[in-house]
């Protein structure tokens, strides 16, 4: 979901606290307003004066004298949806949105009502597939080309038959954060696909797209989450989690052309879906339970040599694009 500074008016109308009565009303009538932020000098703001505090005053009273000055605020990286709730509480259509004490902005209830239309996934606060595919089809009609990258977690279904659905849960609000934090929205956007699937589109070209995919990989791999000792025994335990992707997309140097937007889209998450399939490792356990101390590891016993240089498979990634498919397969030996 946005936040309150995605979506408020940072050119804000203002009045200072020696400003008249009639001077606020001339510019609430002028700019179709209720209310108005009163700055002082120094940009600190001093209180709000809403068309209710005005009517019926003489129109050369000082706005010092009818301003509001207990006033509710809220800050820039507050959700819409938290902001829709103080409004209600404060019997208010706008709030002024402040942040260390300087004034950002304004944000009335026209500004986040579209937004709260919207559907989101209550859980980790991601929009669902359906705003992705509206921001993929706007971007097909402007003409631009689009990668989609397709994540899915590995074993995580059996991870949640062991380890409940509260600490899934909690897992996959950690993978949330990590698409917040590598994707940017002025060029891709993220959604929760469903159930642990995740998807991007973004007008990132293929290899870029691979870099971002990387990117929040590792990301997912750096999350690890405490489990009660009671599941461990003596001194608890993390886990550990890893996800597969695959990308479709992305390849095209010119516009598409005489396209049908809907059936481009479903063509591309279907073919990024099985890319990311084949690259799910086959039968490795990627929800790795890691207890906190380890016993002293006992000495290893000699192997053969015909042991020692059994290849493994890693990781395998695939991509592909119309009649083109790029695949990489990552070996290990040994450990390495």
């Amino acid at each position: 979901m946005k936040t309150v500074g995605e979506v408020m008016a940072s050119d804000v109308v203002w009045v200072s606290p020696s400003a008249r009565v009639k001077t606020a009303v001339i510019l609430m009538k002028g700019h179709n307003i209720g209310a108005l932020p009163v700055l002082e000098a120094n940009n600190k703001v001093a209180g709000i004066v809403t068309y209710h505090d005005v009517l019926g005053q003489p129109a050369d009273t000082p706005i010092a004298d009818v301003m509001t000055r207990d006033f509710r605020s809220v800050t820039p990286d507050m959700s819409v949806a938290e902001a829709a709730e103080l409004m209600i509480d404060a019997h208010t259509g706008c709030l002024m949105v402040i942040q260390d004490k300087q004034l950002k902005g304004i944000v009335t209830h026209g500004d986040i009502l579209p937004e709260l239309g919207k559907s989101y996934d209550p859980l980790t606060g991601m929009p669902w597939s359906d705003q992705f595919r509206e921001w993929a089809i706007e971007a097909l009609k402007r003409g631009r080309e689009i990668s989609v990258i397709f994540f899915d977690l590995n074993n995580f279904r059996a991870f949640n038959k062991q380890h409940g659905h509260v600490i899934g849960d909690t897992v996959l609000k950690e993978v949330a954060e990590v698409f917040r934090a590598n994707v940017d929205p002025q060029e891709s956007f993220a959604c929760r696909y469903g159930g642990d699937e995740f998807a991007v589109v973004s007008l990132l070209n293929a290899d870029e797209a691979v870099a971002l995919a990387e990117a929040i990989k590792q990301g997912i791999s750096g999350i690890s989450i405490p489990v009660p000792s009671s599941e461990e025994g003596a001194g608890g335990g993390v886990i550990t989690v890893s996800g597969s992707y695959g990308i479709s997309g992305g390849r095209r140097t010119s516009e598409r052309r005489d396209i049908h937007y809907a059936a481009t889209i479903d063509d591309l998450v279907t073919r990024a879906s099985r890319n990311c399939t084949l690259a799910k490792p086959a039968t490795r356990e990627e929800i790795i339970r890691r207890p906190a101390e380890q016993p002293a590891a006992r000495a290893a016993a000699p192997v053969s040599s015909a042991t020692a240089a059994r290849l493994k498979i890693h990781t395998i990634s695939f991509a592909s694009t119309g009649a083109e498919a790029e695949v990489t397969v990552k070996l290990t030996s040994g450990g390495r």
